[in-house]
């Protein structure tokens, strides 16, 4: 994964201030987030899996909300 791709990745699940709430759900020191973002390091492998799995569950949420949204009788 690409720095920019981390960044967009990033802002687009947490909004701003994303290496906080990255950090603080991987449970790892804010710095660690900060030096990928900076492509100082290497995004680790499971990093990124987390960060594909977490996507994948809002846009599952996104979805259910959406099909609730356009049938309000299924609330």
């Amino acid at each position: 994964m690409s720095t920019q791709e981390f960044n967009r990745l990033g802002e687009e699940l947490f909004g701003e201030g994303w290496r906080g709430a990255l950090a603080l759900l991987l449970r790892i020191d804010k710095r660690a987030v900060q030096r990928w973002a900076n492509g100082q390091n290497a995004v680790p492998a499971e990093v990124i899996d987390s960060l594909h799995a977490i996507l994948a569950t809002v846009e599952q949420l996104q979805a259910i909300r959406a099909s609730q949204e356009s049938r309000p009788w299924a609330r």
